[in-house]
């Protein structure tokens, strides 16, 4: 009867290619599997605190918050269930963080099943179940919740293939669109203006500057700009040019190389052009190679707030460098270039 669900689960989660859809269907056949009280499911992020809610059925704000809290290194049985790739059944005098214990024990939970939900070896997410009385958990069960989650993991992974997919096909039709325009812009001043007004539909950056590459002058002389820059929403060109060859800026200008550091201020390419109050502080920079135009070169910069994909356009030119900031606070922090 179960292997008869479960085959049907397989069906159903197999047509849905929306994460949101996937993680509502894992929700509802966890609760027609295997007759449960509550559960949640988390996906698996790169960050200290790796464990982030996507659905959830019945979990109180207590015990969300408590899973929330859990770092990557916690001895907890599901933090343990991820390293080791298997299922880990407890109850809450188990629990290795007080905060759980006393959130399960508020919402009478007896016994909590983690289900790591593994891809090609990689953790992709943990289903918790949870039940108001004692459950044992049989070892058919156990091969049962295995099956359950190895079926989740598929339609994860299939599903975020095919958001991946859109996104590309997004991205490549704007970029597309942007070589477009750029091609009938003969202005310099034109070409910076239309790169960072259509960035922003490619990737979200905190401060973006293009510049021109003069070899008459040994300068990268700035036509664009938008962010902030030592502390001024409206930067001087003064400000803002670099010499061909110092900083990273100057560097990929002479290079004509690219370059994405993970750590501006420790690159030894950098230019400390300052020190001033800003809340986010840039560190990750990807740097491209300027590049022909029928116009004169140019070349631009981007700061950005998450990872992003290196770009340049066809039929066009120059290079661009994104920045990643660090988590928002106000601190004392120097400028790269």
């Amino acid at each position: 009867m179960r292997a008869e669900a479960l085959r049907r689960i397989a069906s159903e989660v197999s047509d849905k290619l929306d994460l949101t859809s996937v993680f509502d269907a894992v929700m509802d056949n966890a609760y027609a599997l295997f007759g449960i009280d509550r559960c949640g499911l988390w996906l698996v992020e790169p960050d200290d605190r790796p464990l982030r809610l996507v659905a959830q059925r019945e979990l109180s704000q207590e015990v969300i918050a408590a899973v929330g809290h859990l770092r990557r290194n916690a001895r907890t049985a599901g933090m343990k269930a991820l390293r080791e790739r298997r299922i880990h059944v407890m109850t809450p005098r188990g629990a290795a963080s007080p905060e759980l214990r006393r959130a399960y024990r508020a919402d009478g939970i007896q016994t909590i099943c983690f289900v790591p939900i593994v891809f090609r070896d990689e953790p992709l997410g943990l289903l918790v179940l949870y039940h108001h009385e004692m459950h044992d958990w049989p070892s058919e069960e156990l091969e049962l919740a295995r099956a359950f989650a190895d079926q989740m993991a598929a339609a994860i992974a299939n599903a975020r293939l095919h958001e991946g997919v859109q996104s590309l096909a997004a991205r490549l039709r704007a970029i597309s669109d942007l070589a477009s325009r750029l091609n009938r812009i003969h202005d310099v001043n034109g070409i910076g203006a239309a790169i960072v007004a259509e960035t922003r539909s490619l990737i979200d950056f905190d401060t973006i500057r293009v510049y021109r590459v003069d070899e008459a002058t040994a300068a990268c002389e700035p036509v664009a700009f938008q962010g902030r820059f030592l502390g001024t929403d409206s930067p001087t060109p003064e400000m803002l040019r670099v010499p061909i060859g110092a900083g990273l800026t100057g560097w990929v200008a002479a290079n004509g190389q690219a370059i994405r550091t993970g750590d501006a201020g420790t690159d030894q390419r950098g230019l400390t052009i300052g020190s001033v109050m800003t809340r986010r502080p840039f560190r990750s920079l990807p740097d491209l190679p300027p590049r022909r135009w029928s116009t004169p070169p140019t070349r631009n910069a981007s700061g950005t707030s998450r990872p992003s994909s290196s770009i340049s356009w066809p039929a066009s030119g120059g290079s661009w460098r994104s920045a990643r900031a660090c988590s928002p606070r106000s601190t004392r922090r120097p400028c790269w270039n």
